[in-house]
């Protein structure tokens, strides 16, 4: 999965006020303005008003490569926020090149090794895993982790979504074995970081027990369930 950024918590209304007034305070060119409408469309893409936030993403790309330039890091920032609109809406030829320029960016202006490199390379990765390009997803997840485990450390949550876009990807081309490394590793790290009442620790501990139902090991999915206190239909995405 790609890194998804936090939900909006305002409401569009109170967002689009702002936006407004960040347009009337800096003017519409404005890279405040930018972020405002950037805000806006986020809100807007998690209530599933897609047509509207693609407007607003595309609106605050327009102005971040006017005021600040085409290989600026926002700029990078909000072609990977259009890219994640269109990959949700399944366009993934069209999230795709967006996602290589974002990568390009980062690459250039923070660094191979920087974490905003490692969310792009996850990002891109999750489309070539969308597309059906394994091996290539792979390099970039592992690309990704190795950034991650060497400058957040081992037990961030940022390396647990590493290891779970792994561990999916091994299950989708057969490797169990890899694939419950993965989700036993992430998932150890989401209970020591995030703990294991967390949503985001639950939903690894849903897709490890599958892995295991899938082998044949149900007493052990059963458990973790128990555990984790789910259910046999609990799905989720990590």
């Amino acid at each position: 999965m790609p890194d998804q950024p936090i939900k909006p918590q305002s409401d569009a209304r109170a967002l689009a006020e702002r936006a407004f007034a960040c347009e009337q305070t800096f003017g519409p060119d404005h890279p405040e303005t930018a972020l405002s409408l950037n805000a806006l469309a986020e809100r807007l893409q998690a209530d599933g008003d897609f047509e509207n936030a693609r407007a607003f993403f595309e609106k605050a790309l327009i102005i971040f490569e006017a005021a600040l330039g085409p290989d600026h890091p926002d700029t990078a920032t909000a072609l990977a926020n259009l890219a994640n609109l269109y990959q949700a809406q399944g366009d993934l030829d069209a999230a795709r090149p967006l996602f290589e320029r974002a990568l390009a960016i980062y690459e250039a202006k923070v660094g191979p090794a920087h974490p905003w490199t490692a969310t792009a390379l996850n990002n891109l990765g999750s489309v070539l895993q969308d597309q059906g390009n394994l091996e290539e997803a792979q390099a970039l997840y592992e690309r990704a982790l190795a950034i991650r485990e060497k400058v957040l450390g081992t037990d961030d949550p940022a390396t647990a979504t590493c290891c779970s876009n792994l561990a999916h990807l091994f299950e989708e081309q057969g490797d169990l074995a890899n694939a419950l490394a993965f989700y036993r590793r992430g998932l150890f790290i989401r209970e020591k970081s995030l703990g294991s009442d967390s949503p985001w620790t639950k939903v690894l501990a849903q897709a490890m027990s599958g892995a295991l139902d899938t082998l044949g090991r149900r007493e052990e999915a059963a458990a973790l369930r128990r555990r984790y206190n789910l259910s046999n239909d609990d799905s989720d995405n990590v």
